[in-house]
């Protein structure tokens, strides 16, 4: 027959201490990655199938280059038209982009998210992505930045 041993603990956890976890990543201080698994390549005018070949080579390039950097120099990046005033690559609010983009966003039932992330590959050239910590993730590639066939107002 088996003895049932009793454990006793000499004095009782403290009430007061709590163990903390940090489990937020700065995502700041983190190097940038893709995730390709959202791009939209289907959109007429903002799909990925929409590059030559030309064009996807410079993209590759592009964002192989920011791939090397950290979160924190991609927002400080400035530059293009209004230099030192504004950022190259910054959190767009769903508000700044056109009925055309929300249409496409609920019909790839993506309605819930609050804002896109643009990143500047050159002049009128852009990516608008969802950024989850330090990864990014394209959706469309808008080279009418500016124009009546920009994502934005």
């Amino acid at each position: 027959m088996k003895k049932t041993r009793k454990i006793y603990c000499s004095r009782q956890p403290s009430k007061e201490k709590t163990v903390k976890c940090n489990t937020a990543i700065n995502y700041i201080s983190q190097k940038f990655l893709l995730d390709f698994s959202l791009i939209d390549s289907d959109h007429k005018i903002w799909g990925f199938e929409n590059l030559d070949i030309p064009k996807y080579q410079d993209l590759i390039k592009k964002l192989s280059d920011f791939c090397g950097m950290l979160w924190q120099e991609i927002l400080d990046a400035n530059g293009g038209k209004s230099e030192g005033h504004g950022n190259n690559n910054h959190d767009c609010g769903l508000d700044k982009f056109c009925k055309k983009a929300h249409k496409r966003l609920e019909e790839l039932h993506m309605e819930d998210i609050d804002n896109l992330f643009s990143l500047r590959l050159s002049g009128k050239v852009r990516i608008y992505g969802i950024r989850e910590h330090n990864i990014f993730k394209p959706v469309w590639y808008d080279q009418y930045h500016g124009s009546n066939n920009a994502c934005l107002n």
